[in-house]
């Protein structure tokens, strides 16, 4: 079994794959995470991401930002940051 990836983690992968593949979706909409329930449980648990597909917690499913993980992830962008720490 994994261990659950941390919240920066998570939030690094959602600012990156938001930037590279959003195709004119909103920041809440967008599919920003792609995992197991394992890998984004404390994301989820904390309130930044949620499921964007049916869950399913033995396979990978697809994540996206909630509006507090939305929240951070603009304040990055408008920020314009360039340099992703893990």
């Amino acid at each position: 079994m994994s261990n659950p990836l941390s919240i920066s983690t998570c939030l690094n992968e959602a600012y990156r794959r938001y930037v590279d593949f959003h195709y004119g979706k909103s920041l809440e909409t967008a599919w920003t995470g792609l995992g197991t329930f394992t890998d984004y449980k404390r994301a989820f648990e904390s309130g930044y991401m949620t499921y964007a597909t049916a869950p399913n917690p033995r396979y990978v499913t697809w994540w996206r930002l909630t509006p507090k993980g939305a929240k951070i992830i603009q304040e990055w962008i408008d920020r314009d940051k360039t340099v992703i720490r893990y």
